[in-house]
Protein backbone atom coordinates (compact mmCIF):
# COMPACT_ATOMS: atom_id res chain seq x y z
CA UNK A 1 0.00 0.00 0.00
CA UNK A 2 1.22 3.42 -1.13
CA UNK A 3 1.21 6.13 1.11
CA UNK A 4 0.41 9.79 -0.42
CA UNK A 5 2.69 12.53 0.63
CA UNK A 6 0.68 14.97 2.43
CA UNK A 7 0.81 18.65 2.15
CA UNK A 8 3.33 19.05 5.29
CA UNK A 9 5.45 16.09 3.85
CA UNK A 10 5.62 17.99 1.03
CA UNK A 11 6.67 21.42 1.71
CA UNK A 12 9.29 19.15 4.39
CA UNK A 13 10.70 18.05 0.88
CA UNK A 14 10.67 21.65 -1.04
CA UNK A 15 12.68 22.91 1.68
CA UNK A 16 15.32 20.39 1.86
CA UNK A 17 15.77 20.48 -1.50
CA UNK A 18 16.52 24.31 -1.53
CA UNK A 19 18.77 24.00 1.41
CA UNK A 20 20.78 21.28 -0.45
CA UNK A 21 21.12 23.21 -3.80
CA UNK A 22 21.84 26.33 -1.76
CA UNK A 23 25.04 24.30 0.78
CA UNK A 24 25.94 23.02 -2.85
CA UNK A 25 26.18 26.61 -4.41
CA UNK A 26 28.26 27.98 -1.53
CA UNK A 27 30.34 25.35 -1.22
CA UNK A 28 31.26 25.49 -5.24
CA UNK A 29 31.68 29.47 -4.31
CA UNK A 30 34.12 28.79 -2.07
CA UNK A 31 36.25 26.70 -4.64
CA UNK A 32 39.78 28.44 -5.62
CA UNK A 33 39.86 27.53 -9.33
CA UNK A 34 43.16 26.77 -10.20
CA UNK A 35 44.01 29.48 -12.76
CA UNK A 36 43.71 32.07 -10.19
CA UNK A 37 46.90 33.09 -8.20
CA UNK A 38 47.46 33.52 -4.76
CA UNK A 39 46.84 36.54 -2.72
CA UNK A 40 49.64 39.28 -3.75
CA UNK A 41 52.46 38.95 -1.86
CA UNK A 42 51.85 34.73 -0.48
CA UNK A 43 54.46 33.84 -3.10
CA UNK A 44 57.17 35.61 -1.16
CA UNK A 45 56.32 33.70 2.54
CA UNK A 46 56.27 30.05 2.98
CA UNK A 47 54.18 28.24 5.79
CA UNK A 48 55.93 24.74 7.41
CA UNK A 49 53.43 22.16 7.52
CA UNK A 50 55.11 20.69 10.38
CA UNK A 51 55.49 23.69 12.76
CA UNK A 52 52.60 26.13 11.26
CA UNK A 53 55.26 29.14 11.37
CA UNK A 54 54.99 31.17 8.26
CA UNK A 55 58.71 32.67 7.01
CA UNK A 56 59.26 35.24 4.87
CA UNK A 57 60.59 33.61 1.36
CA UNK A 58 64.27 35.07 1.45
CA UNK A 59 66.33 36.96 4.66
CA UNK A 60 66.93 40.76 4.19
CA UNK A 61 70.17 40.82 1.52
CA UNK A 62 73.03 42.13 3.44
CA UNK A 63 75.14 42.04 6.64
CA UNK A 64 73.71 44.08 9.42
CA UNK A 65 73.84 43.94 13.49
CA UNK A 66 71.52 41.84 15.10
CA UNK A 67 69.35 44.89 16.54
CA UNK A 68 69.04 45.76 12.67
CA UNK A 69 68.07 42.53 12.00
CA UNK A 70 65.49 43.23 14.59
CA UNK A 71 64.18 46.19 13.71
CA UNK A 72 64.24 44.86 10.05
CA UNK A 73 61.98 42.51 11.20
CA UNK A 74 59.75 44.52 13.08
CA UNK A 75 59.28 46.78 10.81
CA UNK A 76 58.94 44.03 7.55
CA UNK A 77 55.19 43.86 5.77
CA UNK A 78 54.75 40.97 3.79
CA UNK A 79 51.85 39.25 2.63
CA UNK A 80 49.80 41.61 4.25
CA UNK A 81 51.38 40.83 7.53
CA UNK A 82 52.95 43.56 10.12
CA UNK A 83 54.04 41.09 12.85
CA UNK A 84 57.36 39.67 11.77
CA UNK A 85 59.96 38.67 14.17
CA UNK A 86 63.33 37.82 14.90
CA UNK A 87 62.81 33.46 15.23
CA UNK A 88 63.84 32.22 18.49
CA UNK A 89 67.42 30.26 17.73
CA UNK A 90 65.64 26.48 18.32
CA UNK A 91 63.00 27.31 15.48
CA UNK A 92 65.91 27.61 12.99
CA UNK A 93 66.85 24.13 13.29
CA UNK A 94 63.28 23.31 12.61
CA UNK A 95 63.87 24.36 8.67
CA UNK A 96 67.49 23.45 8.30
CA UNK A 97 67.86 19.59 6.60
CA UNK A 98 71.05 18.83 5.96
CA UNK A 99 69.78 16.78 2.82
CA UNK A 100 68.59 19.76 1.28
CA UNK A 101 70.72 21.96 -0.99
CA UNK A 102 68.96 24.90 -1.34
CA UNK A 103 71.63 27.56 -2.41
CA UNK A 104 75.33 28.54 -1.62
CA UNK A 105 77.22 30.70 -0.49
CA UNK A 106 81.32 31.72 -0.46
CA UNK A 107 83.58 32.10 2.53
CA UNK A 108 86.51 33.73 0.48
CA UNK A 109 87.03 32.04 -2.42
CA UNK A 110 85.44 29.13 -0.99
CA UNK A 111 82.19 28.01 -2.07
CA UNK A 112 79.35 26.88 0.95
CA UNK A 113 76.30 24.87 0.46
CA UNK A 114 73.57 26.08 2.91
CA UNK A 115 70.68 23.30 4.09
CA UNK A 116 67.46 24.93 4.37
CA UNK A 117 63.80 23.88 3.36
CA UNK A 118 60.61 25.39 2.08
CA UNK A 119 62.65 27.06 -0.87
CA UNK A 120 64.05 29.77 1.45
CA UNK A 121 66.72 32.28 -0.01
CA UNK A 122 69.32 32.97 2.23
CA UNK A 123 72.22 35.39 1.04
CA UNK A 124 74.15 34.47 3.79
CA UNK A 125 75.77 31.63 5.44
CA UNK A 126 74.33 32.83 8.88
CA UNK A 127 71.33 34.39 10.84
CA UNK A 128 70.07 36.44 13.37
CA UNK A 129 67.78 35.07 16.30
CA UNK A 130 66.19 36.42 19.00
CA UNK A 131 67.34 34.43 21.29
CA UNK A 132 70.37 36.36 24.03
CA UNK A 133 74.19 34.50 23.63
CA UNK A 134 76.19 33.21 26.20
CA UNK A 135 77.49 36.71 27.50
CA UNK A 136 76.08 40.50 27.48
CA UNK A 137 75.66 42.18 23.91
CA UNK A 138 75.56 38.78 22.57
CA UNK A 139 73.28 36.95 20.23
CA UNK A 140 72.89 33.37 19.01
CA UNK A 141 73.22 32.80 15.14
CA UNK A 142 72.60 29.73 13.04
CA UNK A 143 74.55 28.75 10.28
CA UNK A 144 72.73 26.64 7.36
CA UNK A 145 76.11 25.35 5.91
CA UNK A 146 76.71 23.28 9.47
CA UNK A 147 73.82 23.44 10.67
CA UNK A 148 75.08 24.91 14.35
CA UNK A 149 74.03 27.74 16.18
CA UNK A 150 76.97 30.46 17.46
CA UNK A 151 76.77 33.07 20.28
CA UNK A 152 78.52 36.19 18.63
CA UNK A 153 78.59 40.24 19.59
CA UNK A 154 75.20 41.26 18.55
CA UNK A 155 76.66 45.36 17.94
CA UNK A 156 79.36 44.49 16.35
CA UNK A 157 79.10 41.33 14.17
CA UNK A 158 77.17 41.24 10.85
CA UNK A 159 74.81 38.44 9.89
CA UNK A 160 71.35 38.22 7.84
CA UNK A 161 68.24 38.77 8.70
CA UNK A 162 65.45 35.95 8.17
CA UNK A 163 62.03 36.70 9.83
CA UNK A 164 59.47 34.53 10.85
CA UNK A 165 55.37 34.70 12.15
CA UNK A 166 53.18 32.73 13.51
CA UNK A 167 50.91 31.62 10.99
CA UNK A 168 46.98 31.86 12.07
CA UNK A 169 47.59 34.65 14.79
Amino acid sequence: MRRQMAFGDSAKFTLLLVVAIAVRTVGAQNQTPANVPPPAGWSDVWKDPNTGLMWARKDNGSAITQRDASNYCQNLNLASFRDWRLPEIDEFQLVYDPSVVSGSTFHGDQRLDLHVKGNLKLTGETEWSATHGNRAGEAWTFSFVYGMKLSLDGGTILNRALCVRRAGE
